[in-house]
């Protein structure tokens, strides 16, 4: 019935925690695991006067996706250590 199921994480102990029993429920179902971070809109403005420079928002975002890939790549292991495919 389920192919694939999303589990979105902040790094949170409790996402750990909902990542787990999302894993289960997909090791008992068939369905694979696709781990989610969305990058949080941050207000820029608080910064500097003028506004970001276009060095810091890149650096911010580069900083970010590299989080949100540890997250995400930490879910999929869980996931593969448990018996389940998952796509980080």
């Amino acid at each position: 019935m389920y192919r694939r199921i999303l589990i979105p994480t902040d790094g949170s102990e409790l996402c750990r925690k909902a990542a787990e029993k999302g894993i289960d429920f997909a090791r008992e179902t068939g369905a694979e695991v696709v781990a989610f971070h969305a990058i949080p809109a941050t207000s820029y403005m608080l910064y500097t006067e003028s506004g970001p420079s276009d060095l810091m928002v890149e650096q911010f975002e580069k900083e970010a996706r590299a989080r949100g890939e540890r997250l995400t790549d930490e879910i999929a292991g869980i996931a593969e250590r448990a018996g389940v495919s998952a796509e980080a």
